[in-house]
């Protein structure tokens, strides 16, 4: 017997996320906001099973605000599709998020646990603790499409070592924001002014 699909969102409903007119991927809502968004895009013609779908890669997991699922998520706009307990192998792929300041340095893990004093190099290609609303997630995901890193990844990368000590025109001058994927994000010490 299939389990009722939720009209609301909680912890394992399957919501669909368009990313354009062409495709469209998925996303469970986990667990303190969590959404785990999947590698899973698809035609917009054609429909994932939640068997499928929750096989596929995490790309990311965003912590999203209360708005994105009320305004979002319960309205439809990310229509739900399915339900399914969450899953170990799922929660298993958010990686931690960072957290910055003038005397610290710290991991903040889905659990709840946190690691503190942490070196950059420990923190690259991590995101700082932030809470994304729906233009946020959508950025990524275009950026993903597009076979691109997306402008918060560039600048978490930058301010995991430079705190702000970097200047938008140096990054839209060496053409970060159009970085290509399959080349990794320049390490500080490759980055020249």
């Amino acid at each position: 017997m299939q389990k009722k699909i939720p009209a609301k969102a909680k912890p394992g409903v399957i919501v669909k996320i368009p990313i354009n007119n062409a495709i469209h991927t998925y996303a469970q809502y986990l667990e303190k906001g969590y959404l785990a968004i999947f590698d899973a895009i698809t035609p917009n013609e054609q429909q994932r099973p939640v068997e499928e779908i929750l096989a596929c890669p995490v790309l990311f997991s965003p912590v999203i605000f209360d708005s994105v699922k009320t305004r979002i998520i319960n309205k439809g706009v990310w229509p739900i599709i399915g339900f399914a307990e969450i899953d170990e192998e799922v929660v298993k792929q958010i990686k931690p998020q960072f957290h910055l300041n003038e005397n610290s340095s710290s991991l903040l893990y889905y659990s709840g646990e946190t690691t503190r004093n942490v070196d950059p190099d420990t923190m690259y290609g991590l995101f700082p603790i932030s809470v994304s609303n729906e233009h946020n997630v959508l950025s990524r995901l275009e950026a993903y499409v597009e076979n691109r890193y997306s402008n918060a990844e560039i600048l978490a990368m930058l301010d995991v070592y430079f705190r702000g000590q970097i200047p938008w025109d140096f990054i839209i001058s060496k053409s970060y924001l159009t970085w290509p994927r399959s080349k990794p994000l320049p390490k500080p010490n490759e980055l020249t002014a």
